[in-house]
Protein backbone atom coordinates (compact mmCIF):
# COMPACT_ATOMS: atom_id res chain seq x y z
CA UNK A 1 0.00 0.00 0.00
CA UNK A 2 1.28 3.48 -0.98
CA UNK A 3 2.12 5.61 1.89
CA UNK A 4 -0.63 8.46 2.77
CA UNK A 5 0.18 12.25 2.03
CA UNK A 6 -0.10 14.25 5.35
CA UNK A 7 -2.20 17.02 6.35
CA UNK A 8 -0.87 19.06 9.14
CA UNK A 9 -3.22 21.18 10.80
CA UNK A 10 -2.92 23.65 13.47
CA UNK A 11 -5.83 23.58 15.97
CA UNK A 12 -6.70 26.10 18.13
CA UNK A 13 -8.45 24.95 21.37
CA UNK A 14 -8.22 21.34 22.82
CA UNK A 15 -12.05 21.25 24.37
CA UNK A 16 -14.94 19.14 24.56
CA UNK A 17 -15.75 20.06 20.84
CA UNK A 18 -12.20 19.03 19.83
CA UNK A 19 -12.77 15.71 21.01
CA UNK A 20 -15.28 14.81 19.23
CA UNK A 21 -13.84 16.09 15.92
CA UNK A 22 -11.07 13.89 16.41
CA UNK A 23 -12.91 10.70 16.66
CA UNK A 24 -14.06 11.76 13.15
CA UNK A 25 -10.34 12.76 12.11
CA UNK A 26 -9.69 8.98 13.19
CA UNK A 27 -12.37 7.40 11.36
CA UNK A 28 -11.18 9.34 8.44
CA UNK A 29 -7.93 8.45 8.68
CA UNK A 30 -8.62 4.74 8.95
CA UNK A 31 -11.03 4.93 6.11
CA UNK A 32 -8.77 7.44 3.74
CA UNK A 33 -6.13 5.67 1.28
CA UNK A 34 -4.72 8.89 0.42
CA UNK A 35 -4.47 11.26 3.22
CA UNK A 36 -3.91 11.21 6.98
CA UNK A 37 -4.75 14.26 9.18
CA UNK A 38 -2.42 14.65 11.68
CA UNK A 39 -3.56 17.82 14.68
CA UNK A 40 -1.56 20.15 15.91
CA UNK A 41 -3.73 21.13 19.24
CA UNK A 42 -2.93 24.88 21.49
CA UNK A 43 -4.39 25.27 24.09
CA UNK A 44 -3.87 27.70 27.64
CA UNK A 45 -4.97 24.92 29.71
CA UNK A 46 -2.62 21.28 30.22
CA UNK A 47 -5.43 19.36 31.31
CA UNK A 48 -6.81 19.84 28.15
CA UNK A 49 -3.89 19.30 26.22
CA UNK A 50 -3.09 15.98 28.41
CA UNK A 51 -6.63 14.47 27.77
CA UNK A 52 -6.47 15.21 24.19
CA UNK A 53 -3.38 13.18 23.74
CA UNK A 54 -4.70 10.43 25.88
CA UNK A 55 -7.50 10.07 23.14
CA UNK A 56 -5.72 10.54 20.36
CA UNK A 57 -2.64 7.80 21.64
CA UNK A 58 -6.25 5.74 21.97
CA UNK A 59 -7.78 5.93 18.85
CA UNK A 60 -4.15 5.86 16.99
CA UNK A 61 -3.76 9.47 15.94
CA UNK A 62 -0.57 11.35 15.37
CA UNK A 63 -1.07 14.56 17.40
CA UNK A 64 0.99 17.27 18.34
CA UNK A 65 0.52 19.57 21.82
CA UNK A 66 1.44 22.56 22.90
CA UNK A 67 0.35 24.96 25.89
CA UNK A 68 0.09 28.39 24.57
CA UNK A 69 -2.55 31.18 22.62
CA UNK A 70 -3.36 30.14 19.49
CA UNK A 71 -2.43 33.73 18.52
CA UNK A 72 1.21 33.40 19.74
CA UNK A 73 1.62 30.39 18.11
CA UNK A 74 0.65 31.81 14.75
CA UNK A 75 2.92 34.97 15.17
CA UNK A 76 5.75 32.50 16.10
CA UNK A 77 5.45 30.53 12.68
CA UNK A 78 5.28 33.29 10.18
CA UNK A 79 5.36 31.93 6.48
CA UNK A 80 3.39 28.86 7.66
CA UNK A 81 0.95 27.54 5.27
CA UNK A 82 -0.48 24.78 7.48
CA UNK A 83 -4.38 25.35 8.01
CA UNK A 84 -5.96 26.13 11.33
CA UNK A 85 -9.06 24.98 13.01
CA UNK A 86 -10.69 27.03 15.51
CA UNK A 87 -12.84 25.31 18.09
CA UNK A 88 -12.77 27.86 21.32
CA UNK A 89 -15.42 29.56 23.05
CA UNK A 90 -14.27 32.86 22.91
CA UNK A 91 -15.28 35.52 19.93
CA UNK A 92 -12.50 37.79 20.74
CA UNK A 93 -9.78 34.83 19.98
CA UNK A 94 -11.80 33.99 16.76
CA UNK A 95 -11.68 37.22 15.76
CA UNK A 96 -7.60 38.03 16.83
CA UNK A 97 -6.49 35.10 14.79
CA UNK A 98 -8.63 36.28 11.41
CA UNK A 99 -7.38 39.97 11.91
CA UNK A 100 -3.49 38.37 12.61
CA UNK A 101 -1.25 39.39 10.34
CA UNK A 102 0.12 35.50 9.89
CA UNK A 103 -3.54 34.94 9.24
CA UNK A 104 -3.48 35.93 5.88
CA UNK A 105 -1.06 33.42 4.76
CA UNK A 106 -3.31 30.76 5.84
CA UNK A 107 -6.65 28.60 5.08
CA UNK A 108 -8.90 28.93 8.61
CA UNK A 109 -11.55 26.71 9.40
CA UNK A 110 -13.71 27.58 12.41
CA UNK A 111 -16.83 26.31 14.39
CA UNK A 112 -18.51 27.60 16.99
CA UNK A 113 -22.56 27.65 18.86
CA UNK A 114 -24.63 30.57 19.30
CA UNK A 115 -27.03 30.40 22.20
CA UNK A 116 -29.48 33.12 23.50
CA UNK A 117 -31.33 33.02 26.99
CA UNK A 118 -34.11 31.99 25.39
CA UNK A 119 -32.38 28.82 24.69
CA UNK A 120 -32.42 29.72 21.29
CA UNK A 121 -28.88 27.87 19.41
CA UNK A 122 -27.61 28.24 16.29
CA UNK A 123 -24.34 26.71 14.88
CA UNK A 124 -21.86 28.42 12.14
CA UNK A 125 -18.96 27.02 10.54
CA UNK A 126 -16.55 29.05 8.35
CA UNK A 127 -13.74 28.41 5.76
CA UNK A 128 -11.53 31.19 4.44
CA UNK A 129 -8.55 30.99 2.48
CA UNK A 130 -5.88 33.36 1.77
CA UNK A 131 -7.83 35.11 -1.53
CA UNK A 132 -10.92 35.41 1.01
CA UNK A 133 -9.22 38.89 3.11
CA UNK A 134 -12.43 40.74 2.55
CA UNK A 135 -14.73 38.10 3.96
CA UNK A 136 -12.70 37.01 6.55
CA UNK A 137 -12.53 40.53 7.86
CA UNK A 138 -16.28 40.64 7.85
CA UNK A 139 -16.43 37.23 10.09
CA UNK A 140 -14.28 38.84 12.57
CA UNK A 141 -16.68 41.76 12.62
CA UNK A 142 -19.38 39.75 13.44
CA UNK A 143 -16.88 38.00 15.99
CA UNK A 144 -16.23 41.23 17.79
CA UNK A 145 -20.16 41.99 17.64
CA UNK A 146 -21.08 38.87 19.30
CA UNK A 147 -18.24 39.41 21.85
CA UNK A 148 -19.71 42.73 22.77
CA UNK A 149 -23.57 40.30 24.07
CA UNK A 150 -21.54 37.24 25.46
CA UNK A 151 -22.16 36.41 28.69
CA UNK A 152 -19.68 34.19 30.52
CA UNK A 153 -20.66 30.68 30.79
CA UNK A 154 -19.43 27.11 30.60
CA UNK A 155 -20.45 25.05 28.06
CA UNK A 156 -21.86 23.11 30.13
CA UNK A 157 -24.53 25.61 30.48
CA UNK A 158 -25.48 25.27 26.87
CA UNK A 159 -24.60 21.52 25.71
CA UNK A 160 -23.51 19.91 28.85
CA UNK A 161 -24.65 18.55 31.70
CA UNK A 162 -26.42 21.79 33.09
CA UNK A 163 -27.83 22.49 29.69
CA UNK A 164 -31.64 21.88 28.80
CA UNK A 165 -32.44 18.06 27.12
CA UNK A 166 -33.02 20.28 23.86
CA UNK A 167 -29.82 21.40 23.88
CA UNK A 168 -28.19 18.25 24.68
CA UNK A 169 -29.92 16.46 21.62
CA UNK A 170 -29.08 18.68 19.34
CA UNK A 171 -25.34 19.09 20.00
CA UNK A 172 -24.65 15.64 18.55
CA UNK A 173 -26.12 16.91 15.18
CA UNK A 174 -24.06 19.46 15.33
CA UNK A 175 -20.83 17.53 15.89
CA UNK A 176 -21.45 15.81 12.56
CA UNK A 177 -22.49 19.34 10.97
CA UNK A 178 -18.86 20.62 11.98
CA UNK A 179 -17.28 17.74 11.08
CA UNK A 180 -18.73 17.21 7.80
CA UNK A 181 -17.53 20.72 6.91
CA UNK A 182 -14.03 19.99 8.16
CA UNK A 183 -13.51 16.54 6.25
CA UNK A 184 -14.93 17.91 3.21
CA UNK A 185 -12.95 20.79 2.79
CA UNK A 186 -9.49 20.93 5.02
CA UNK A 187 -7.90 18.06 2.28
CA UNK A 188 -8.97 20.81 -0.38
CA UNK A 189 -7.25 23.89 1.33
CA UNK A 190 -4.33 21.96 2.62
CA UNK A 191 -3.20 21.65 -1.02
CA UNK A 192 -4.52 24.97 -2.47
CA UNK A 193 -7.88 23.93 -3.42
CA UNK A 194 -10.66 26.30 -2.56
CA UNK A 195 -13.37 24.90 -0.02
CA UNK A 196 -16.53 23.64 -1.57
CA UNK A 197 -18.40 25.29 1.14
CA UNK A 198 -19.50 29.44 0.81
CA UNK A 199 -17.18 31.12 3.67
CA UNK A 200 -19.49 31.31 6.64
CA UNK A 201 -22.76 29.12 7.02
CA UNK A 202 -25.61 28.50 9.07
CA UNK A 203 -27.54 26.31 11.10
CA UNK A 204 -30.97 26.37 13.37
CA UNK A 205 -30.78 22.53 13.34
CA UNK A 206 -27.27 20.67 12.59
CA UNK A 207 -29.20 19.52 9.36
CA UNK A 208 -29.91 22.50 7.27
CA UNK A 209 -27.15 24.69 6.07
CA UNK A 210 -28.05 28.25 5.14
CA UNK A 211 -25.75 30.57 3.34
CA UNK A 212 -24.54 33.67 5.61
CA UNK A 213 -24.11 36.86 3.81
CA UNK A 214 -22.12 39.62 6.32
CA UNK A 215 -23.88 43.63 5.74
CA UNK A 216 -21.94 45.96 7.95
CA UNK A 217 -24.82 48.23 9.92
CA UNK A 218 -22.27 49.53 11.99
CA UNK A 219 -23.05 53.23 11.52
CA UNK A 220 -26.69 52.38 12.76
CA UNK A 221 -29.07 49.46 12.22
CA UNK A 222 -30.96 49.23 8.74
CA UNK A 223 -34.50 48.81 8.21
CA UNK A 224 -35.46 45.78 6.00
CA UNK A 225 -35.46 47.04 2.88
CA UNK A 226 -32.40 48.60 3.47
CA UNK A 227 -30.89 44.66 4.31
CA UNK A 228 -32.35 43.73 1.61
CA UNK A 229 -30.50 46.31 -0.75
CA UNK A 230 -27.36 45.98 1.05
CA UNK A 231 -27.16 42.50 0.24
CA UNK A 232 -28.55 42.69 -3.68
CA UNK A 233 -26.33 45.46 -4.54
CA UNK A 234 -23.09 44.79 -2.79
CA UNK A 235 -22.54 41.29 -1.81
CA UNK A 236 -19.14 40.76 -0.94
CA UNK A 237 -19.51 36.93 -1.76
CA UNK A 238 -21.69 35.60 -4.51
CA UNK A 239 -25.15 34.80 -3.27
CA UNK A 240 -26.80 31.64 -3.87
CA UNK A 241 -30.79 31.01 -4.50
CA UNK A 242 -32.79 29.80 -2.04
CA UNK A 243 -32.39 30.69 1.87
CA UNK A 244 -30.00 32.48 3.83
CA UNK A 245 -28.48 34.04 6.87
CA UNK A 246 -27.93 37.70 6.55
CA UNK A 247 -25.68 38.43 9.35
CA UNK A 248 -26.14 42.25 9.90
CA UNK A 249 -23.32 43.77 12.05
CA UNK A 250 -24.65 46.71 13.75
CA UNK A 251 -23.47 49.52 16.44
CA UNK A 252 -23.86 47.20 19.46
CA UNK A 253 -24.35 43.63 18.49
CA UNK A 254 -25.62 41.52 15.33
CA UNK A 255 -29.29 40.51 14.20
CA UNK A 256 -29.19 37.40 11.99
CA UNK A 257 -31.74 37.70 9.42
CA UNK A 258 -33.50 34.78 7.84
CA UNK A 259 -34.22 35.31 4.05
CA UNK A 260 -34.91 34.10 0.26
CA UNK A 261 -33.63 34.68 -2.83
CA UNK A 262 -35.56 33.52 -5.52
CA UNK A 263 -34.21 32.43 -9.10
CA UNK A 264 -34.87 35.04 -11.61
CA UNK A 265 -35.88 37.78 -9.19
CA UNK A 266 -33.73 40.70 -7.90
CA UNK A 267 -35.82 40.94 -4.24
CA UNK A 268 -34.53 39.26 -1.10
CA UNK A 269 -37.79 37.89 1.18
CA UNK A 270 -36.33 38.73 4.59
CA UNK A 271 -39.13 36.46 7.11
CA UNK A 272 -37.28 36.76 10.53
CA UNK A 273 -34.57 37.97 12.64
CA UNK A 274 -32.70 36.62 15.48
CA UNK A 275 -30.98 39.84 16.94
CA UNK A 276 -28.25 39.59 19.90
CA UNK A 277 -27.82 43.29 21.03
CA UNK A 278 -28.73 45.10 24.12
CA UNK A 279 -31.92 45.56 24.05
CA UNK A 280 -32.78 42.24 22.81
CA UNK A 281 -30.89 40.84 25.37
CA UNK A 282 -32.72 42.66 27.96
CA UNK A 283 -36.19 42.60 26.57
CA UNK A 284 -35.26 38.43 26.81
CA UNK A 285 -34.25 38.73 30.31
CA UNK A 286 -37.45 40.84 31.10
CA UNK A 287 -39.62 38.32 29.63
CA UNK A 288 -38.16 35.53 31.49
CA UNK A 289 -38.34 37.87 34.44
CA UNK A 290 -42.36 38.08 33.81
CA UNK A 291 -42.74 34.31 32.90
CA UNK A 292 -40.73 32.77 36.07
CA UNK A 293 -43.10 35.46 38.29
CA UNK A 294 -45.70 34.29 36.81
CA UNK A 295 -44.94 30.57 36.97
CA UNK A 296 -43.94 31.00 40.82
CA UNK A 297 -47.84 32.69 41.39
CA UNK A 298 -49.22 29.46 39.44
CA UNK A 299 -47.44 27.08 41.54
CA UNK A 300 -48.02 29.17 44.91
CA UNK A 301 -51.74 29.36 44.25
CA UNK A 302 -52.20 25.64 43.20
CA UNK A 303 -50.31 25.20 46.82
CA UNK A 304 -52.27 26.66 48.43
CA UNK A 305 -55.96 25.32 46.88
CA UNK A 306 -57.12 22.58 48.98
CA UNK A 307 -59.31 20.18 45.88
CA UNK A 308 -60.21 16.91 45.00
CA UNK A 309 -57.01 16.32 43.32
CA UNK A 310 -54.95 17.49 46.06
CA UNK A 311 -56.58 16.51 49.14
CA UNK A 312 -55.58 16.62 52.80
CA UNK A 313 -55.00 14.48 55.51
CA UNK A 314 -55.72 14.55 58.64
CA UNK A 315 -54.71 13.34 62.37
CA UNK A 316 -55.43 15.04 66.31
Amino acid sequence: MPMKETINVLCGGASHASEEMLTRISAYNKSSDRYEIQPGYVDIQPQRLASIQSLADSLGVQVRTCEARIEDVLGNTRGSIIPVVLHVDDFGTIARVLTHPAAAERSILGYFIISREDGLLRGMRFAVTPEDAVVRHQIADIANALATVTMRVGSSDIIGADAPLRNRLVERRYRYWFADHLLENLPRVAFGLPPNSSPIEASVDGRVTTQVIPVDSRAGWRDLPAVSGAVLTNPTVPVRKGALTVAEIGPDGTRLHSAKSRKGEQVLRIDGCVAMDPETITDIRERARIRQAQEEEARRRKAATITATSAIGMTD
